[in-house]
């Protein structure tokens, strides 16, 4: 085979490589950036929009092929990270992790939560969380998909 046909062999390789990472396990656990939105790069990630002081919506968006639980998961450690960062101790989700938008575009995705940053957290753990311990306890699992 000439250079030539490999020239033209390019394109459809660089189509193949790229269907080839979009058939992968699920969506890792990352922000969602800018270079993740291009058409197919999309990669999906986590994403937190400030309400008020202390009141963030937390939004992973997953792809179709990422395990509800781990979509969930993702969302209640991004809560924790938040909370921490923010120096709370503990957090109150509106209601538990749900779908919050589905089908999208790509087959995408998206859970997500309101959130309320607490000083003093009395955890329940259905909506009320101790920071700390929910980082402590998913930390294992969250590694695996870094």
């Amino acid at each position: 085979m000439s250079f030539r046909n490999h020239r033209a062999a390019l394109p459809a390789l660089l189509l193949c490589a790229a269907l080839a990472g979009c058939a992968g396990t699920g969506t890792g656990y990352h922000e969602r950036t800018a270079l993740g939105e291009l058409f197919l790069f999309r990669q999906g990630g986590y994403e937190v929009e400030q309400l008020g002081p202390d009141d963030y919506r937390v939004i992973y968006e997953a792809g179709i092929s990422t395990p509800e639980d781990r979509s969930r998961k993702f969302v209640l450690y991004r809560c924790a990270t938040l909370a921490l960062e923010k120096g709370a101790r503990g957090f109150r989700l509106d209601k538990p992790v749900d779908l919050v938008k589905a089908p999208m575009p790509m087959h995408k995705l998206l859970y997500g939560a309101r959130v309320r940053l607490l000083a003093d957290p009395q955890p329940d753990g259905r909506l009320v969380f101790d920071a700390t311990q929910v980082q402590q306890e998913l930390e294992p699992f969250i590694a695996q998909f870094r």
